[in-house]
């Protein structure tokens, strides 16, 4: 038995997501869809133009490096996002750049750099998040980095915290007569890795806490700062999920429509 059936894949194990944690199976498919896929064709430009606006799709899975500029549906790239939204900014034919959104979350690695280029970006171009459907934790960092943020009645935004799994598997092995054996240089080296197999410790579940509640802390404190939220507003929020009309009434996004409706909005304010 392994840590995939205790329903967390073992890839995510024992490192901070920004994510929605309802999403975990949706994760595991697309790393194993990810494990199989070929390689990616490069496009040259990696999102639609529509009407003047550039439409960069942020959907699935978020993950640091994908290798292609166009989102797969079930995962998208941060390297696509902002190759994409450099070039939108330096395409003449391109009047504003909306976000559009349908993410539960994901990786933590590459996330704060690629909010904080998108926030540098206001004033140059429009720069509307338009939710598809949600944009959770990862996704909503992204979201409340742009100009403006729509969401659908049925739609939500927000889960502004931090998540990590870990798996203790050491009363199972120590009852199947395994007993696994670690050698290392350094203390600390791969601690929580050993701890899921000889057993958790006080000091690793303090030091991962640690790690969760500094990332969380940043995350609170850019979007506090995207939004013109005190950050204690966003903290009271426990990462709550809202939806529709509650995510505006939580100052998480600016009106409810449909993504249509916000696209037409967007072409008008052009106009």
């Amino acid at each position: 038995m392994t840590a995939a059936a205790h329903g967390i894949d073992p890839r995510l194990a024992n490192t901070p997501l920004l994510l929605d944690p309802r999403a975990w199976p949706q994760v595991s498919a697309a790393i194993e869809a990810l494990g199989s896929a070929p390689p990616a064709p490069r496009d040259r430009i990696g999102y639609d133009l529509v009407a003047g606006i550039a439409v960069i799709e942020v959907s699935g899975v978020l993950v640091n490096r994908l290798g292609d500029r166009r989102s797969w549906g079930f995962v998208t790239g941060y390297d696509g996002i902002r190759a994409n939204l450099m070039d939108a900014l330096d395409d003449p034919e391109a009047k504003a750049i909306a976000f559009l959104v349908n993410s539960p979350g994901g990786m933590v690695s590459g996330l704060p750099d690629l909010a904080a280029l998108i926030r540098a970006a206001r004033g140059v171009k429009p720069l509307w998040a338009i939710l598809d459907d949600s944009a959770f934790s990862a996704a909503y960092w992204i979201a409340s980095a742009c100009d403006r943020v729509t969401v659908p009645e049925t739609g939500g935004a927000g889960s502004i915290g931090v998540i990590t799994a870990l798996v203790d598997i050491s009363a199972m092995l120590k009852a199947d007569g395994i007993a696994p054996h670690f050698i290392t240089f350094g203390k600390r080296k791969a601690a929580e890795l050993r701890a899921s197999y000889t057993g958790m410790t006080a000091d690793v579940l303090d030091a991962l806490q640690a790690d969760v509640d500094r990332l969380g802390e940043m995350f609170v404190a850019a979007v506090a700062r995207n939004r013109a939220v005190q950050p204690g507003a966003i903290r009271r929020q426990e990462a709550a999920c809202f939806m529709g009309q509650l995510a505006v009434e939580a100052r998480l996004a600016d009106e409810v429509c449909s993504a249509d409706a916000a696209f037409l909005a967007l072409r008008a304010s052009l106009a």
